[in-house]
């Protein structure tokens, strides 16, 4: 199936104008050919030894699909952030399910035997359609907890109660403290590395199918309550209903401002105005939630595992319009841990500012957070805007505006410095070395001028048999990072940018810009513009340890800043019997080296790094 969905993708076009992703793949293997005959190589010789290790039980089939055809990453990537954002929400997690492979079965939500629960002289005044809107998505609320209830079947109580306190340890990072004995750190590594092997042992007995299944329970009931909200007579202000249903609170808003601060929600539709939000759980016996706010300059403001938020449930919020700011905790606004979590805002210059865990993460379940447009702000410190870790599915959208990504600043990388932070975002996919394969990411941005900042590993990069993307529409955009960066792959794993169109600039201090690390592939892809490249070391089409890096260049004049010249621009060493290759091609442009390097000239560096600035024109006609 997933072989198939595979092929399928590359049928699409790119929608980037003046270059279509036809165009690009050809020039792409053209120019990889002539530049592989200068180290004795041909496109087919590319692909990565994945014989170190059996796969384990979450081994995604498109993961090891690509680690035996790498080069198909990037357009794979490309189809499907199209193929993502032509899609209803419900279709959407259809595909999630089916690259995580699963096979969610399509829940049909039972709308009728509602009445004992919608009833009341305060329902019975609301317009028509509002009360069609609430009784089908009452019967979403109702399907999606019989299916949550469902997938958690197989454990019993304790596993269960295991389950929900310790899983969400699994992904949450301590404040480094230097003063901090060394074995009192020991210690509890040693019992957080024995209760992330147990949540494994207890994931496999989650049926994750069903998980998926009840997301589409809320999705599918949302899409037909949305053609009743529109046209009906001003309903009036103030809060509406307040009515108690045995899957939690149903609440309606009318125009004008309201302070939502109830607890046990199970739905809220406010009609309009400036709202205030404060922290809306969930039931305690239920696992699903949705938030509807048609429009208004909304104030979200949450603890851990909210708005949007499927933290062993599924949580929906849909913000139609307005200039929106979400502040909340871990495990929100778009994230799904054994869950599934989809925020979605219609338009309006938006602030989303969470810990970890946010703003599209999917861990062992699907997270999704899609923008329609204004220039908008992403902040967080760690695993989000669009993160994957194990069983799980990542996807932030952002359709339009000059927007600005930021991740770090936080949580101390201690394993390599005490003066840089971990990101761990910004289309970053992750596994659990070396026990348990990581999910896929993706961050597409279609168009504006747009600022990626982070610092230790982010902006298309991956870590242990995972599969991670960022992918940037147009616009002249601005990548900033440290390290293990910007299409860097490191243990097994996959990951690329692409940037379709726009004068940007990359910085990085290295391992990045097209690094591949240890039985790795990693790629930054750029179509056209006159770009510029800085770097340190081991970036800018680098293999190491096995791995394999490539930088490709389409069109454009291009700078390329490096401080070491001997392992950049096209770099491979030799490693456990057999090369690492690192590759660097800018097809056409009028371009400058740092290295001195001419524009229509090859270079090789070691036995299995290349460089090649081909000046090859696009044909004419294109």
């Amino acid at each position: 199936m997933l072989k198939k969905l595979v092929a399928f993708s590359f049928l699409l076009l790119s929608l980037s104008p003046g270059i279509q992703a036809g165009e690009i793949e050809e020039n792409f293997h053209l120019g990889l050919r002539e530049a592989l005959k200068c180290i004795k190589l041909t496109p087919e010789d590319i692909y990565l030894r994945n014989d170190y290790l059996e796969p384990d039980s979450f081994r995604l089939d498109i993961v090891e699909d690509l680690l035996n055809h790498p080069l198909n990453v990037a357009p794979w990537l490309d189809s499907l952030s199209a193929q993502l954002n032509r899609e209803h929400f419900s279709q959407r997690l259809k595909l999630t399910g089916r690259i995580l492979d699963l096979d969610p079965v399509l829940p049909q939500p039972d709308t009728k035997r509602l009445g004992p629960y919608l009833q009341g002289d305060d329902f019975l005044s609301l317009p028509q359609g509002l009360r069609a809107s609430l009784k089908y998505l009452l019967g979403g609320i109702r399907e999606a907890n019989l299916l949550m209830g469902e997938a958690f079947s197989p454990l019993n109580q304790k596993e269960r109660d295991f389950l929900f306190k310790e899983g969400p340890e699994v992904l949450r990072e301590g404040i480094f403290d230097p003063q901090r004995p060394i074995e009192v750190t020991e210690k509890e590594k040693e019992e957080g590395e024995k209760r992330d092997k147990r949540i494994l042992e207890l994931a496999q007995n989650v049926e994750r199918d069903k998980i998926i299944s009840a997301g589409l329970a809320l999705t599918l009931t949302l899409e037909s309550a949305q053609d009743y909200l529109d046209g009906e007579a001003d309903p009036g202000e103030g809060l509406l209903l307040d009515l108690l249903t045995p899957w939690g609170r149903v609440l309606v808003g009318g125009n004008g401002p309201n302070d939502y601060h109830q607890s046990d929600v199970a739905i809220i539709i406010d009609l309009g105005g400036n709202d205030r939000y404060d922290y809306i759980t969930s039931p305690k016996d239920s696992r699903a939630t949705v938030i509807i706010d048609l429009a208004g300059d909304d104030l979200y403001l949450g603890d851990e595992g909210s708005y949007g938020s499927g933290l062993f449930g599924v949580g929906l919020l849909w913000e139609r319009e307005g200039d929106d700011t979400y502040i909340a905790g871990n495990y929100s606004l778009g994230a799904g841990f054994f869950g599934c979590g989809i925020l979605w805002d219609g338009g309006g210059n938006d602030r989303y500012i969470c810990d970890t865990a946010g703003q599209g993460a999917g861990a062992f379940g699907v997270g999704m957070l899609c923008d329609d447009g204004g220039n908008d702000e992403y902040r967080s410190a760690l695993f989000s805007q669009a993160f994957a870790f194990v069983g799980g599915f990542g996807w932030l959208s952002d359709k339009g505006g000059n927007d600005l990504y930021f991740s770090g600043g936080k949580y101390t990388d201690r394993l390599r410095y005490f003066d840089h932070y971990l990101s761990l975002s910004q289309g970053f996919a992750y596994g659990l070395r070396p026990y348990a394969s990581g999910g896929v990411a993706l961050l597409y941005d279609r168009s504006g001028n747009d600022s990626y900042i982070s610092d230790i590993f982010g902006q298309g990069s991956s870590y242990w048999y995972s599969l991670s993307g960022l992918v940037d529409g147009e616009g002249n955009d601005s990548y900033i990072s440290y390290q293990y960066a910007q299409g860097a792959a490191t243990h097994l794993t996959l990951a690329a940018l692409l940037d379709k169109a726009g004068d940007d600039n990359y910085i990085s201090h290295g391992v990045s810009q097209g690094c591949g690390h240890d039985l790795s592939f990693g790629l930054l892809e750029d179509w056209q513009g006159d770009d510029n490249y800085i770097t340190g070391d081991l970036s800018q089409g680098a293999g190491n340890a096995n791995g394999i890096g490539i930088l490709f260049d389409f069109a454009g004049n291009d700078n390329y800043q490096v401080r070491k010249l001997t392992n950049t621009n096209g770099y491979g060493d030799f490693r456990r019997d057999y090369g690492s290759i690192g590759i660097f091609i800018d097809l056409s442009g009028k371009d400058s080296y740092a290295a001195g390097y001419e524009n229509r000239s090859y270079w090789t560096k070691s036995r299995y790094g290349v460089g090649a600035d081909l000046e090859r024109p696009p044909r004419e006609g294109r």
